[in-house]
């Protein structure tokens, strides 16, 4: 893919923001792949039945899960509404956890599987677990610093929240809405969203 944001650090890309024209070019390459991907995913023969209990349905349907989660926090980000697009990230990673947890032929996965099909909740600590078995302590460290690093989105720390500000007169914070009344399709109330901030969620993204 042509666009640096694809292989940029988010704070990387937080320190040098205004490269607009690769964060378009960007967003219509990562559009055209996500489009791929769901034409792959979901063919038109619906291979899937409401019954079936299989692996291959289950992987399935977490890969959708996270490639709507994708295509939500990509279009997001063209509307400059980063809060929708960061909250979705870790949603994405751990649909896409899941679906390696459950696609590995391992007697604890498949006791997992059949608990996930009965509506119980898997805990992400077990596919940490064997992460950690299968590729090492050193790995899993990256895996955790990784998943920090998401946390920040998720949980909505102070930095996470402050990166939707401008600042004005005085040290103000200014959000970046100008009115009280919020219409999702009427543009013209919304300011300019830090470009630093956008930066940073593409790249994360």
């Amino acid at each position: 893919m042509p666009s640096i944001v694809w292989g940029r650090d988010p704070q990387e890309a937080y320190e040098e923001p205004y490269e607009y024209a690769a964060h378009e070019q960007f967003a219509r390459e990562a559009a055209a792949l996500l489009g791929q991907l769901y034409r792959l995913l979901n063919p038109r023969n619906r291979r899937h039945t409401c019954d079936d209990r299989t692996q291959a349905k289950a992987v399935w349907l977490l890969a959708m899960d996270g490639l709507d989660s994708l295509r939500e926090s990509l279009a997001a980000l063209g509307r400059k509404e980063h809060r929708t697009a960061g909250k979705l990230f870790r949603d994405v990673m751990e649909s896409m956890d899941l679906a390696a947890y459950f696609s590995e032929p391992h007697e604890k996965n498949k006791q997992a599987l059949a608990r996930w099909y009965k509506n119980e909740h898997v805990p992400h600590r077990e596919y940490r677990d064997r992460f950690r078995q299968i590729h090492g302590e050193v790995a899993a460290k990256e895996l955790a610093a990784h998943y920090h690093t998401l946390s920040r989105f998720t949980h909505r720390s102070y930095a996470a929240i402050l990166e939707g500000y401008t600042i004005g007169a005085g040290s103000r914070l200014v959000h970046d809405r100008t009115d009280e009344t919020y219409e999702p399709r009427d543009r013209s109330n919304l300011m300019l969203v830090p470009p630093q901030t956008i930066a940073a969620y593409y790249a994360a993204l």
